[in-house]
């Protein structure tokens, strides 16, 4: 089985809630996982052992019922690698947000009942704090905040879009950064694609958004994209920034994400499927050159042409001579 590695976050990135900072990441599966050992410190353990949170739970099982599936899951962490300053790779213990929410929900739970410790209490506090930001912030969403990767999607989104309006300005593509997310991961995934492809192939995801999306849109739903914008969002520290989708526009990309689905991630079947439900409009067509066409050279571009080739001869010629 391949080594699991990261793709996102960094130690420097922690997700941090109140006083308390916990290592997270999103690895090469695309799940996000805390650090083990960074749970366990934020719960207020200052040793080293690995074990220190499953031996917790464990004096709480004595009076308190601990589910199983939490023991194991602590028993079997994800291992995943990490390069040192040296450039080497070591072997991290890490665990999914559920299983953190589950042991925190356990701690405080046997602290509401009074089964924990005068000692232990303080582990409940902070147990607290995590579990109420998870409820506030989804789990998945607060990782792939504090690690970046809202960051990275976001402005794939601005450089798609951008790049859809220099080789047509039509005022529909400003909706682009407000498409949801899970719309742009299922057409990646059909596609063997990730976020990376929207900066490093814009042709290429340019022409999928616009074959299964933009391409079937209605008079009426065009109208209205073209005669607002999006509104603007500015992030605020502990908040997620919210999606100005407009309603109709949503509507319209839930149908096509059910199509998806009932396609089975195939696009030669959603192909078939759209054009029953959603038929190509004559609204517009989207033409992007490729970029290693040749450009049509202008006149100064000639004149330096020559200049540079009747250099060359010259100099080649002076070579001879001597």
């Amino acid at each position: 089985m391949e080594s699991l590695s990261i793709i996102y976050g960094t130690g420097k990135l922690p997700l941090r809630i109140g006083h308390l900072e916990l290592p997270c990441y999103i690895l090469s599966d695309g799940n996000g996982v805390l650090m083990k050992a960074g749970l366990q410190k934020a719960l207020g353990y200052d040793g080293k052992s690995p074990d220190w949170l499953f031996d917790l739970l464990g004096s709480i099982n004595k009076f308190y019922p601990v589910s199983g599936a939490l023991f194991e899951a602590l028993e079997n962490p994800i291992l995943f690698e990490m390069e040192r300053p040296d450039g080497s790779l070591t072997k991290i213990e890490g665990i999914y947000p559920s299983v953190a929410i589950d042991a925190c929900k356990t701690i405080l739970n046997a602290k509401n009942d009074g089964y924990l410790s005068v000692g232990q209490l303080k582990h409940a506090k902070a147990a607290a704090l995590i579990d109420s930001h998870f409820e506030a912030i989804g789990p998945r969403e607060a990782i792939e905040e504090a690690t970046g990767f809202n960051f990275t999607k976001e402005t794939g989104k601005i450089y798609l879009r951008d790049f859809m309006l220099s080789h047509h300005d039509d005022a529909v593509y400003h909706w682009i950064p407000a498409l949801r997310d899970t719309f742009f991961e299922a057409l990646l995934e059909m596609h063997a694609l990730d976020w990376h492809a929207l900066r490093k192939n814009p042709k290429k995801i340019a022409e999928l958004l616009h074959e299964c999306l933009f391409s079937r849109i209605n008079d009426q739903l065009n109208m209205a994209l073209r005669a607002q914008k999006p509104k603007r969002f500015y992030r605020r520290p502990g908040k997620m920034p919210k999606n100005h989708e407009h309603p109709e526009l949503q509507h319209y990309v839930s149908e096509i994400m059910a199509l998806f689905k009932a396609a089975a991630s195939n696009w030669s079947v959603f192909l078939q499927l759209a054009n029953r439900i959603h038929p190509k409009t004559t609204n517009f067509a989207l033409t992007i050159a490729d970029p290693h066409t040749e450009r049509p050279i202008g006149l100064l571009d000639s004149q330096l042409q020559k200049a540079v080739a009747v250099n060359r001869i010259y100099t080649k010629h002076n070579k001879k001579r001597a």
